[in-house]
């Protein structure tokens, strides 16, 4: 008799990270050259995409361990400092 199936692979926040990080390179995305303005934005965005996600990723970490502040206390925080 066969064991229970494994789960299928979930991707995390970090592995979206890692998968557009290595696309960024495979494409070789910085290396491109005499962009049109829109198309240098748009090179500009990409290239900042791994960094984001992870910092959203670790956000997420931090907040399900209990750790994090919530963005509303933070809000709140800027409101009485004006």
């Amino acid at each position: 008799m066969r064991g229970a199936p494994s789960p299928p692979k979930t991707y995390t926040a970090y592995d979206y990270a890692d998968i557009t990080n290595h696309l960024i390179k495979r494409w070789k995305i910085a290396d491109l050259e005499g962009l049109s303005g829109e198309a240098a934005a748009a090179q500009e965005y990409l290239m900042k995409q791994p960094a984001r996600i992870r910092r959203l990723a670790d956000f997420g970490a931090a907040k399900a361990r209990g750790t994090g502040e919530s963005c509303f206390s933070r809000a709140q925080d800027l409101g009485s400092r004006i």
